[in-house]
């Protein structure tokens, strides 16, 4: 199914765009020695080491694994709505994340757009995948 190759696609160039986000940012923590950044130093490092999926709950998973399911010919009426359900569910990991207030609100002037960034590419992959 093509909405599903293409939001993979979406998918995984924000995904590659946080991550390099976040590691901009721990390579810029690691620079530090101020006992006081220890605590955003620590939260982030915690970000970094669970990646996307930490935050997700679940939702990340089973978000590509519906859309592998779709790309594989899977039956398209149960695959579309677990992807579209863990596409939610997934918007709403992001929304007040404190991980990802604690990266989008460093005080070290490193961009780090997770929210923005994820929620473009969830909102343009639940466009494309509503339309199929």
């Amino acid at each position: 199914m093509k909405a599903a190759s293409e939001s993979r696609k979406i998918w995984v160039e924000a995904k590659d765009s946080v991550d390099a986000g976040i590691e901009r940012l721990v390579a810029r923590l690691a620079k530090e020695s101020d006992p006081e950044l220890g605590e955003i130093a620590g939260a982030i490092r915690d970000l970094a080491s669970a990646g996307l999926p930490g935050i997700s709950d679940g939702a990340q998973t089973e978000l590509l694994s519906g859309i592998m399911e779709l790309e594989g010919g899977a039956p398209a009426a149960a695959s579309l709505a677990k992807s579209l359900a863990a596409l939610q569910r997934y918007r709403a990991a992001l929304s007040g994340n404190p991980f990802i207030e604690i990266c989008e609100e460093n005080p070290f002037g490193v961009n780090v757009p997770i929210t923005a960034t994820m929620t473009g590419a969830l909102d343009e992959m639940e466009k494309r995948l509503s339309a199929a």
